[in-house]
C-alpha cells in the first residue's frame, strides 16, 4: 500500500471513530448538545498554538473573513450535534457527507459559473437518491425526525469550506486557521447570550455536576484528539499523494462511520433509538454504497 494511501485510510478511520464517540458522549454522558457544542467551541483555541509556526496580518478584511469562516464552521456543528443527539450515527454522518459534498459541488459551480459535465450530473442523481436511502425509515413510512438539521449543517458546512478555501488562498494556512479558530471560540462564548444555553452550561457548573462535568469535557478532549489526529493524517497523505483521489476517498469515511455505528447500535443497548433490522440495515447500505458511488463520480474529474 502506497504511504498516502494508508496515512488518507487511517485519518478517516479515526474520524469515523471519532463520529461514533461523539454519538455516545452526546447519548450517554454529556446528554446535551448545547454543553457538547459549548465544550467542542472552548477546545478550539487549541488552534492559537500553530501560531509561532506562521501567523501574520494580512490586513482587516482578510481576518474578518477568516473570523466568520470559523463562525459558519461552528453553526454547523451546532445544528449536527443536534441532529446527532436524537438519531443514529449511521444516518446522521452519511446524509451530513452526502449533503456536504452536495452542497459544496453546485456552490462552487455556480461560484465558477462552469457548466456540469453528465458524469457529475450522475454523481448528484446518485448522492440525493443515497441520501434518501440513509434518511427515510422505511418501517415507519417517514423521514428521520433530525434530518432537517442534518440539512442545514451540511449545507453551512459546504459555505464554510468554500470561504475558508479562499481565506486559504489569499493568505497562509497558518493564519487563516488560527483566526479561524478564534471564530469558533467567539461563537461558543456567544452562546451565552442565549438564556437557553446559558442555562445548560450553568447548571454543569453547579457544585452537584461539577465532577460529573468535569470527566465529560475530558471525554470530550479525548474524542477531539482522535479527531485531530485523523485530520492531520488526512492532510500529511494529501502532502504525500493526489488531492483529487484522497479527497474521493472521504467516502471512506461514511463506510467506516456506518460500519461501526451498526456494530455499536447491534452490540450496545439503547446505543441509538432505531429499529434494527435485516430490510433496514439493507436499505442504509444501499444508500450508503450510492453516496460512496456519487462522490467518486463527482472527484473523478
Amino acid at each position: 500500500m502506497e504511504n498516502w494511501l494508508f496515512f488518507a485510510v487511517t485519518g478517516y478511520l479515526l474520524l469515523a471513530v471519532e463520529a461514533v464517540i461523539a454519538k455516545a458522549l452526546l447519548t450517554k454522558k454529556v446528554k446535551s448538545w448545547q454543553l457538547f457544542s459549548f465544550y467542542v467551541g472552548l477546545l478550539s483555541l487549541s488552534g492559537v498554538f500553530f501560531a509561532p509556526f506562521g501567523l501574520k496580518w494580512f490586513g482587516g478584511f482578510l481576518f474578518f473573513e477568516s473570523l466568520i469562516a470559523g463562525v459558519i464552521f461552528y453553526l454547523a456543528l451546532i445544528f449536527l450535534y443536534k441532529s446527532l443527539e436524537k438519531s443514529s450515527a449511521s444516518r446522521v454522518f452519511v446524509l451530513y457527507g452526502a449533503i456536504t459534498t452536495l452542497a459544496s459541488f453546485i456552490l462552487g459551480h455556480f461560484l465558477l459559473k462552469e457548466d456540469f459535465l453528465i458524469i457529475e450530473l450522475l454523481g448528484i442523481a446518485l448522492l440525493v437518491m443515497g441520501g434518501f436511502f440513509i434518511s427515510f425509515k422505511f418501517y415507519k413510512k417517514r423521514l428521520f425526525s433530525s434530518y432537517k438539521n442534518v440539512i442545514f449543517a451540511g449545507i453551512l458546512m459546504a459555505l464554510a469550506l468554500i470561504v475558508m478555501k479562499d481565506v486559504y488562498d489569499r493568505q497562509n494556512f497558518i493564519t487563516g486557521y488560527v483566526f479561524s479558530r478564534i471564530g469558533v471560540f467567539l461563537s461558543a462564548l456567544g452562546l451565552l447570550l442565549s438564556s437557553r444555553f446559558r442555562e445548560v452550561i450553568k447548571q454543569s457548573f453547579s457544585q452537584k455536576q461539577k465532577k460529573i462535568s468535569q470527566r465529560n469535557f475530558g471525554l470530550v478532549v479525548g474524542a477531539k484528539t482522535i479527531a485531530g489526529i485523523g485530520t492531520f493524517l488526512v492532510n500529511y497523505s494529501i502532502s504525500l499523494g493526489s488531492v483529487v483521489l484522497i479527497n474521493a476517498l472521504v467516502s471512506i469515511q461514511y463506510l467506516f462511520t456506518f460500519v461501526l455505528a451498526t456494530l455499536a447500535a447491534i452490540f450496545f443497548k439503547n446505543f441509538v433509538r432505531e429499529k434494527i433490522t435485516w430490510m433496514n440495515l439493507f436499505l442504509k447500505l444501499v444508500g450508503v454504497g450510492s453516496i460512496i458511488a456519487g462522490i467518486f463520480l463527482i472527484n473523478s474529474n
